[in-house]
């Protein structure tokens, strides 16, 4: 779905991304084991947890840089509609079931992408109308 226009063959950076899924699958996964009274606390230590490293590596690589005119109010808006999708993503996997709150997080390559169509106006190509009517295919497939 998140395939960039013009890309032909193996996509350069495939393997990150693979282990990029492999990573968020895994979180959804261990983050869906919270108990029902502990909600909020282990997303707070998880959110605490990353910011602290890629700060730590931000600083080890090149040190720190200050954000852009107003980059700074994006990146705590970002954070915080992050916060708020893993927040929902628990509540609704205790709300139902682990497989379809799971498949239904996942598509967010597809919302990008159809913000990047709507408000940039950029055009989808066929690879990527495909991706995401395989997504769309695939969540009552699961669902079922």
């Amino acid at each position: 779905i998140s395939r960039p226009q013009g890309g032909i063959g193996r996509p350069v950076g495939l393997g990150l991304a693979l282990l990029a899924g492999i990573c968020l699958g895994s979180f959804l996964v261990l983050i869906a084991q919270v108990e029902h009274q502990a909600v909020f606390w282990p997303l707070v230590v998880a959110r605490s947890t990353s910011s602290f490293l890629i700060l730590g590596l931000a600083w080890a690589r090149s040190g720190l840089v200050r954000p852009a005119n107003g980059g700074l109010w994006l990146i705590i808006f970002a954070g915080l509609m992050d916060a708020g999708g893993n927040g929902f993503f628990v509540l609704a996997e205790q709300a139902g079931r682990l497989d379809v709150a799971g498949t239904l997080s996942s598509l967010y390559p597809a919302t990008t992408v159809l913000l990047a169509l709507f408000i940039l106006k950029e055009r989808l190509t066929r690879v990527q109308g495909f991706g995401v009517l395989l997504a769309l295919i695939a969540v009552p497939l699961i669902a079922g």
